[in-house]
């Protein structure tokens, strides 16, 4: 069964208050510290999405004959590992009670494996925004979504939602985008 999600035409502006009340459980069972909690407010409130100033992702791509292929062919894992996205802090040393130092990431995609399919073909933008991030050719969109369904495992990662509220775990991937 999927999810029927109905949002409103403006996002809600909630005071900082009105934002700890509501999300106090979901920070402090994640670990956010509560001096942290001002800033990530502030940042959500006014779409801050300041992690690129801090970051840079670097892809690095190793062809048959790279020196780091040719020493072990065999290692098929090592080489995957190699030709991940590299992230690189950039930005200044971060103090331990920095009351910034919360950042905001901006992905492209979430989702869970049995929607995937459904909604790269019920939306046109995703799927050209997958295919330019994986650098997947236009083609027909039946082939597009295939190779988008094939090579989406190398840019993903996976993470859980759960609260005490929920009966079970939902798990869900995010299409990392460029930062």
């Amino acid at each position: 069964m999927e999810p029927n999600i109905i949002l409103p035409d403006e996002p809600q502006k909630l005071s900082f208050e009105e934002f700890e009340v509501l999300h106090h459980n979901q920070l402090t069972h994640s670990g956010v510290p509560s001096i942290l909690w001002r800033s990530l407010h502030y940042k959500l409130q006014n779409d801050v999405w300041d992690l690129g100033n801090f970051v840079a992702v670097n892809k690095v791509v190793l062809s048959d004959d790279s020196p780091e292929v040719a020493a072990d062919a065999t290692g098929a894992e090592e080489i995957a590992e190699l030709s991940a996205p590299k992230v690189f802090w950039t930005g200044p040393d971060l103090k331990s009670d920095g009351v910034d130092n919360i950042f905001l990431v901006d992905h492209a995609w979430t989702f869970d494996i049995p929607s995937a399919r459904k909604m790269l073909e019920s939306f046109p933008n995703l799927l050209q925004r997958m295919c330019g991030l994986m650098e997947i050719p236009a083609t027909e969109t039946a082939d597009q979504i295939k190779q988008v369904l094939t090579d989406m495992w190398k840019y993903i990662r996976t993470y859980s939602v759960s609260s005490d509220s929920l009966v079970r775990r939902i798990a869900c991937h995010v299409a990392l985008g460029p930062v």
